[in-house]
């Protein structure tokens, strides 16, 4: 299958299980009920991780970082 969004040809089945076995226990995200649509691991990362960041998407590990903590985590 071909990603609809950067064209790279990928096994949907090998990435779903990639992504679930990646996310299961932090954020506890699904490929199938989170992901906008079939894409590429990287193209599902971006996707959720954004709309994560955007407040479009809860995570059982908590929210995004705030603007503050950010800036702290990058001066250590």
């Amino acid at each position: 299958m071909d990603c609809t969004r950067c064209g790279t040809e990928f096994d949907v089945d090998e990435v779903r299980s990639r992504f679930n076995h990646y996310y299961a226990g932090s954020a506890d995200w699904d490929y199938d009920r989170d992901v906008a649509a079939h894409i590429c691991l990287d193209c599902a990362e971006e996707d959720v991780e954004n709309r994560w960041m955007d407040g479009k998407l809860n995570a059982a590990d908590g929210d995004p970082p705030t603007e503050a903590q950010e800036v702290w985590r990058n001066l250590r």
